[in-house]
């Protein structure tokens, strides 16, 4: 049996529909959500990105499914909290403070 036919039959048995769909690394959807996401690269992201690496050559990390690349990087949340809540901050102070910020004396 080749490879293709033996592709075939796997495709056949088990329908692609029902495969978990798995990830070396999370989706974007999911990197946006996670504390690692701040807006910029950071040395965070840097290093577990090169963890990342040597786990998956050193044979120590699998590719996840959506689900548990969310469980692997929860414990991040509390960065994101803090990202939105200084975002937020700012364009409150932009807000309340339109009037003076457009004036001619200010200058950027």
């Amino acid at each position: 049996m080749n490879l293709l036919s033996f592709q075939v039959v796997i495709n056949l048995i088990f329908p692609v529909s029902s495969l978990p769909k798995v990830s070396w690394f999370p989706q974007p959807n999911i990197w946006n959500l996670c504390g690692y996401s701040v807006g910029q690269w950071t040395e965070e992201c840097e290093s577990w990105f090169q963890d990342h690496l040597s786990n998956i050559h050193s044979g120590k990390f699998q590719p996840l499914p959506s689900k548990d690349w969310r469980k692997k990087l929860r414990n991040t949340r509390l960065a994101v909290k803090v990202t939105y809540q200084m975002k937020k901050g700012a364009a409150d102070f932009i807000s309340a403070n339109k009037r003076f910020l457009n004036s001619p004396a200010v200058t950027v």
